[in-house]
């Protein structure tokens, strides 16, 4: 082992001791590393000390790239090198050349011509990615090679350098944030190939929720895993030496819920991914929560919680499409089915759709009843039933053919609440995880009640009914 693999990334500076996060990744044997991470994660730091290693570990004369998408956007990596590297000097480094033992003899900075040598005479060059063609040659000794904000690179620019990676079996890693403006793009494909199991909808629920998933999804096989890759994902959290107040922040100045998920949890939203928009709800808010109303028809719509979760009852005026009053609680069972019954009488008995997928439809159905509550309609929810009846509240919100009141905790939710496209290619609609989604579902569950009773659509006539079919009127 050449004695500079023995050097601490520390001794050369010491930002560059690597985190946890980083250490991860270093430590990881893969030939090809895809990290999509969210912002001040330390995505610079991690190039430069993969490059390093590699620097330490491989022949000398060896070549090595960093590229970037434009030469603009090369400028943060240039001076960071420039920062960690011209200053640092080590006894391992000493050759008859370089008597001083400094890391880099040489440094050249003319645009689009950047690069250092190091101590071995290895070099390191910065290079654009925005006319990809340029990239073609230096198989001979290219060793490594270091994608920097790849999301932004083009796919074919990765197909030109792999093909210069073979003479040396080189390696690659990419790093970046996923592309707000195309997050499905080819970074994502590449992540994917580097995950062994992927997300898909639970069979048992349909993407719902039950006790055999982690919230309505499982793992699978991925079929688009490949050996060879590996994929890791960060968010700006994990960070250590950034005070989690100010990450905090950061996201509470931000109302979009896809800026937050792709920009601090690098995850791969797409903007079409929020079900209401801000616009749309802005529309809808009017009026208040109104007391009943003798003469007045309404629906409501129940969404059942427990521990975690609120209970949630929506009641919706049908002359108005109104959501007259909307109340979460939590408790025992009984707590909330005695509320439940109390709401229910207020006003005067209203059709009344129920969640029925967090207990056994015989538990509601006796617990209810016992109550005197008999104008009730259960529906055991799961991922087809769900998507028909949050698509059906969206397009209402869309045409303002409903109105709620000003309410912060509904607002919030209809802002978070998004529809995910699972790498099978299942839709999923839900709130984020560590969120609350029950207020929308309430709200949904009520919107179909009503659009049940104008003869929209309609039930089997069944006095309890469990995942019952739609049937048009």
């Amino acid at each position: 082992m050449p004695e500079q693999a023995k050097l601490k990334l520390a001794d050369i500076h010491p930002d560059l001791d690597p985190h946890p996060g980083q250490r991860l990744v270093l430590s990881d044997p893969a030939r090809f590393k895809i990290v999509a991470a969210g912002r001040r994660w330390g995505k610079t730091q991690l190039a430069l000390m993969e490059i390093l290693m590699r620097v330490f570990s491989s022949p000398p004369k060896s070549l090595f790239w960093i590229v970037s998408p434009t030469f603009s956007q090369q400028e943060e990596i240039w001076q960071k090198t420039l920062h960690y590297f011209l200053p640092a000097a080590n006894p391992a480094f000493k050759t008859a050349k370089n008597p001083d033992g400094k890391l880099v003899t040489k440094v050249y900075h003319g645009m689009g011509y950047r690069r250092v040598t190091f101590f071995n005479d290895s070099i390191l060059f910065f290079k654009s990615g925005y006319q990809p063609d340029t990239l073609r040659g230096g198989g001979e000794r290219l060793v490594y090679v270091v994608f920097d904000e790849a999301a932004y690179l083009s796919d074919y620019a990765w197909r030109v350098v792999r093909l210069s990676l073979m003479d040396q079996l080189g390696g690659a890693l990419f790093i970046s944030t996923p592309n707000a403006d195309h997050p499905l793009n080819w970074f994502y494909d590449l992540f994917l190939m580097g995950q062994e199991k992927v997300e898909t909808a639970c069979p048992e629920c349909g993407g719902v929720g039950c006790p055999v998933c982690n919230d309505g999804v499982v793992e699978i096989p991925n079929p688009h895993y490949k050996p060879g890759y590996k994929s890791f994902r960060f968010s700006s959290y994990d960070n250590p030496h950034i005070p989690k107040e100010e990450i905090d922040a950061i996201a509470d100045e931000n109302p979009s819920y896809e800026f937050i998920q792709r920009e601090i949890y690098a995850q791969f939203v797409e903007s079409s991914g929020a079900v209401f928009t801000l616009e749309t709800i802005n529309a809808c808010e009017k009026g208040e929560y109104l007391p009943p109303q003798k003469g007045t028809q309404y629906v409501m719509g129940v969404d059942l919680g427990q521990l975690r979760d609120f209970t949630v009852a929506c009641v919706i005026n049908t002359q108005t499409n109104h959501v007259d009053h909307m109340e979460r609680f939590q408790g025992s069972w009984d707590y909330q089915f005695d509320r439940l019954a109390k709401i229910y009488f207020d006003y005067f008995e209203p059709t009344t759709y129920v969640d029925a997928a967090q207990v056994q439809g015989s538990v509601i159905e006796a617990e209810l009843r016992k109550r005197g509550m008999a104008n009730v309609v259960g529906i055991r929810i799961n991922g087809d039933t769900k998507r028909r009846m949050i698509e059906a509240l969206r397009l209402a919100i869309e045409r303002q053919e409903i109105t709620f009141p000003p309410d912060r905790e509904l607002r919030a939710e209809l802002l978070a609440y998004t529809a995910k496209r699972l790498p099978t290619g299942h839709i999923r609609y839900a709130g984020p995880k560590s969120g609350f989604d029950d207020m929308v579902d309430a709200l949904a569950l009520a919107w179909e009640a009503a659009r049940s009773t104008r003869g929209v659509r309609t039930w089997r006539p069944r006095p309890w009914i469990l995942g019952g079919d739609f049937e048009r009127a």
